[in-house]
């Protein structure tokens, strides 16, 4: 996090405690955002919903500790999703290569046809847009919390 989302943070706070019946002190505040710091705010906003909506936990009030633990389980999410995206994908660099590695030894034996040349420059280029699609799918999951709306919106009142 940084100072511009202590708003944010404090608010979320606020309404994770009235899910409770209790309140946040400013040195709660203080307290809980010096030990959440590290974790980006959207994050942060998503664990404490988790938290809120978890039939066991959240039957009780939160600590700093359930939220890292449910920041915990995001980040593998998003480290299960990124691993998804680089497997889907192999098996067609794979093929690519492949091919690819077939015409360049031919070609630098002197066994190549007439089109080599442009078959290579093709297969270099796919294989090019295929790692960029790999990358792009990659950095839209490290940054999706970016892009999407704060969940603090769904616990406490008035909500």
């Amino acid at each position: 996090m940084n100072a511009g989302d202590r708003r944010d943070f404090a608010a979320a706070l606020a309404q994770l405690f009235v899910v409770y019946g209790d309140s946040v002190t400013p040195a709660l505040a203080d307290a809980w955002w010096g030990a959440l710091l590290p974790y980006p705010i959207h994050d942060i906003l998503q664990a404490m919903n988790r938290h809120a909506v978890d039939p066991e936990a959240g039957m009780y009030r939160a600590t700093p500790a359930h939220i890292v633990k449910h920041l915990e389980a995001i980040e593998a999410e998003r480290a299960q999703r990124i691993l998804a995206a680089r497997r889907n994908a192999q098996p067609r660099i794979d093929a690519l290569e492949d091919v690819l590695y077939r015409l360049l030894h031919d070609r630098d034996r002197g066994n190549s046809g007439p089109d080599a040349e442009r078959e290579i420059a093709r297969l270099q280029r796919s294989l090019r847009e295929e790692r960029q699609r790999i990358n792009a799918t990659i950095i839209g999951i490290t940054s999706e919390h970016v892009h999407q709306d704060h969940p603090q919106r769904k616990v406490g009142k008035g909500s």
